[in-house]
């Protein structure tokens, strides 16, 4: 993940930044991935845009609120706020991700 050197933020694509609020595009892979977190589940794979060299993918432990619904088999182009939660649960992220637009539902065949 890079770094704004001018407004230090830490999320490559993004679009609106606030104190406490940051839009970014992030795309969502056509098909979810084994992954690890309180116990064996099923991950969403993102990346943030623009992508990064080697395709950045990484698993996405958290959900997407505010009407996301994933479907396998489309590669989704999201606008999502992210923000910071103040003093999370000791086994949950500290960021919150809520949808602002669905860009594209591309079929993936």
């Amino acid at each position: 993940m890079l770094l704004d050197t001018v407004t230090e933020n830490p999320y490559q694509g993004y679009q609106n930044t606030t104190e406490d609020e940051t839009t970014i595009t992030i795309q969502v892979a056509p098909t979810l991935e084994d992954c690890t977190g309180v116990g064996p589940q099923q991950c969403m794979l993102i990346r943030e845009m623009p992508p990064a060299e080697d395709g950045g993918w990484e698993l996405f432990y958290d959900q997407i609120e505010g009407g996301f619904t994933y479907e396998e088999g489309y590669l989704w182009t999201l606008q999502v706020s992210v923000t910071e939660i103040e003093n999370p649960p000791a086994d949950a992220s500290n960021l919150h991700y809520e949808l602002v637009e669905v860009v594209e539902k591309k079929p993936v065949v």
